[in-house]
């Protein structure tokens, strides 16, 4: 949806460097946002895997999309590269369907608990990091498995 807006609504030519730059210093900052107040609001109300601070994750898709659509990815890549970008874009619905399931096995792990009892909140931010990208990795390796089956090729 909000590639589609962004599709319609602006004029591409129009974002120079200076604009683009701005672009990249807000999508950073709501990924550090949106780490930092996702960790502080988990580990204080130690509700892990209940939910999490996702109220940067418009602003930060929107970014990300301008970006893309500006620096127009797919031409300034090496075939290599882009082949790699491509597979896990095809990857991101099904990423966003099943990355509840590793993520619920990883913190309800006592290994990943372990790190919290005691630990300093700087400590708990770096794990909680750490575990997001391990998510991440987790799921897409199972979308991509998954996506070699007939009957969810077409789903995820």
């Amino acid at each position: 949806l909000i590639g589609y807006y962004l599709e319609k609504q602006i004029d591409y030519s129009r974002i120079n460097k200076k604009i683009l730059l701005v672009i990249l210093a807000i999508n950073v900052l709501c990924v550090i946002a949106s780490i930092l107040l996702s960790s502080v609001y988990l580990i204080k109300n130690n509700a892990f895997g209940q939910q999490y601070v996702a109220m940067f994750a418009p602003l930060h898709a929107a970014t990300l999309y301008l970006l893309a659509k500006k620096i127009n990815l797919g031409s300034t890549l090496k075939e290599k590269k882009r082949n790699i970008l491509i597979g896990i874009s095809s990857t991101t619905f099904g990423i966003y369907i099943l990355h509840m399931i590793p993520m619920r096995i990883l913190i309800t792990s006592p290994e990943f608990l372990s790190f919290y009892d005691g630990s300093a909140l700087a400590i708990k931010i770096t794990v909680w990091a750490l575990a997001s990208i391990a998510i991440f990795f987790a799921s897409f390796v199972a979308v991509y498995v998954l996506k070699k089956l007939p009957i969810f090729k077409k789903i995820l």
